[in-house]
């Protein structure tokens, strides 16, 4: 009874039914409410320096402990808000493109992501300064940053 009234006379335990018996066949089995996804928006950052890319390691705990992630914020921002953004991890963008958008769903969160490549005009100790080859083949890069790892 995935989506509708029960078929009890064609299923092979109608006989030994214990629902069917008590006529309890409208509401058993009891279906758990599904919950709705929490939305998040965020704003990810191809930030690239001689060649590097930034990126930074996850927290130990929760969605995606550990793995590695470009620069992000929990917001969409436009350009002016992105410079502020830089400002505020003391970088100067020398050249800013927007790289599209990606929605990202997992089980209980919705990530509608926007991108930027920005290049830098020197790196900072904020971040890991990877290798273009070594995001591909070093780093654990989540899936829900594929999209984004591709324009670089």
């Amino acid at each position: 009874m995935p989506n509708g009234e029960p078929i009890c006379q064609e299923c092979p335990l109608q006989e030994i039914c214990l629902a069917k018996k008590e006529g309890l066949t409208d509401t058993i089995p009891v279906r758990n409410i599904k919950t709705k996804k929490r939305k998040e928006q965020k704003t990810v950052f191809l930030l690239i320096c001689e060649g590097k890319v930034a990126i930074r390691k996850r927290e130990e705990k929760g969605l995606l402990a550990n793995l590695y992630e470009f620069p992000n914020v929990n917001q969409k921002l436009g350009k002016e808000e992105v410079s502020e953004i830089l400002k505020d991890w003391n970088l100067i963008g020398t050249k800013m493109e927007e790289v599209g958008t990606h929605h990202h769903i997992f089980s209980h969160v919705e990530w509608d992501m926007m991108g930027y490549r920005v290049d830098v005009e020197q790196i900072n100790g904020e971040f890991i300064w990877a290798e273009k080859k070594e995001i591909f083949e070093k780093y654990a890069i989540p899936g829900a940053f594929a999209p984004f790892r591709e324009k670089l």
